[in-house]
Parts: structure tokens; sequence; C-alpha cells
């Protein structure tokens, strides 16, 4: 995803993955201002670390949950919970990844459900 962002971002938007920040080291931060959390098929102790990285991260950043390959009603679960502690200015973003992503983790054009916005 990382690559992806790198290729497909406008020249003046920076990314950069695992770099170290007052809050931690989020997997991408975007212009220092956004953070994307990433989290594969994630289990529920993961998805329960997603929401405690995102909360820390979000004393500082806009954190985005990106939730690859969950399905859709853990993703109604992890939404509920994040309403119901009043999270819900965590933007989680479900994707699913193709074959290609898999083997070579970079993204390509055909899941375009991540878009990312910086104004």
């Amino acid at each position: 995803m990382f690559n992806y962002l790198d290729e497909e971002l406008d020249p003046k938007f920076s990314a950069v993955k695992r770099t170290k920040t007052v809050r931690g080291i989020p997997d991408i931060l975007i212009n220092n201002q956004l953070v994307l959390e990433l989290k594969v098929d994630p289990i529920k102790t993961e998805r329960d670390r997603l929401i405690g990285q995102c909360c820390e991260y979000s004393r500082s950043f806009v954190a985005w949950a990106i939730v690859i390959d969950l399905d859709e009603d853990s993703v109604e679960k992890l939404l509920g919970l994040l309403e119901a502690k009043s999270l819900n200015y965590i933007e989680v973003i479900p994707t699913i990844a193709t074959r290609r992503m898999r083997k070579t983790t970079r993204m390509t054009k055909r899941t375009k459900r991540i878009r990312v916005v910086i104004r």
C-alpha cells in the first residue's frame, strides 16, 4: 500500500512508512497529518490494539484504520464499538486485498476503496 500511495499521491504530499512520532510508529504517515494504521484480517485482539493505536495517534493526527480482508460482520462490530465508545472520529476503511497485493503488498488500481484527500 505504501508503494501505491508513494507512486500515486500528488507530489506536494509526502508519505513515509514506519516513522517514529511523538505518538508511536504508525504504518504510514501522510504529510505529517494523516496516519494510516493497517491490519490484515485482524483477530479480535489485533482489532482492540488497532483501536488503541488510532486513539493515541488521533491526539496529534487524523487517524484512519485500514482493515484488509475483514469480513463485513466484523467491520460492523468494529464500527459499533467505536460508536459506543464515542470514537467515531476514527475512520474505518475496509478493503479487500487482491492476489497481487498479497504477494507484493502493493495496492493495485483495481482496489480503489482507499482514497486519500488532504485539504
